[in-house]
């Protein structure tokens, strides 16, 4: 059994934000990873199987910060003692999202256009779902509970998760705009 180093897999990652940021993910590849961590090619190969799932393990990293975000800006909002302000709890939710969505655009481009026996089984098992479950989670905790009926309340959560994730995704973002157009489309 290979010895587990300590924090071996928090200096994989980290190199390997390193080398992103600097070379690209066209130019990342395992040997370069464990270079730049100071481990052999072997050692990374015991914690990780390919550079995608490498990749992986750092988006979701960043995905739980943004999550983290999220939740410290909605705990700020709706813990005021007053009625939430809708603009500024879809703009605590759209912020953190925007910015993790746009620092992978790249990457997700290069893994969605992969030809299936291409990808590690890490990235062929990646579940975008689970990230509209739990920006969903964040939505639903300040959609207002007057949307009575609730096939209601699950469609205007579904269509302001959506909205915001779509135009997250865009390079044209106009937020106040957005806010404003969402929380008069669903009447908040």
């Amino acid at each position: 059994m290979p010895k587990a180093l300590d924090h071996a897999r928090d200096a994989i990652l980290l190199a390997t934000r390193r080398l992103l940021e600097k070379d690209g993910y066209e130019s990342l590849n395992v040997r370069t990873i464990a270079a730049e961590s100071g481990m052999g090619t072997g050692t990374v190969y015991n914690y990780f199987q390919a550079k995608d799932e490498i990749v992986i393990a750092l988006m979701l990293e960043d995905w739980r910060l943004a999550l983290s975000a999220m939740d410290a800006g909605l705990d700020a909002e709706l813990s005021a003692g007053k009625e939430p302000d809708m603009q500024a709890c879809l703009g605590a939710v759209f912020q953190p999202l925007r910015n993790f969505i746009q620092s992978y655009r790249g990457i997700w481009e290069i893994l969605a256009n992969a030809p299936a026996q291409d990808k590690s089984p890490s990235v062929r098992c990646y579940d975008n779902e689970q990230f509209m479950r739990e920006l969903k989670e964040r939505v639903g905790r300040f959609l207002p509970g007057t949307i009575e009926a609730e096939t209601e309340r699950a469609f205007a959560l579904d269509f302001v998760t959506r909205s915001l994730s779509g135009y997250a995704r865009s390079k044209d973002c106009d937020f106040p705009r957005l806010g404003r157009i969402l929380t008069r489309a669903i009447g908040l």
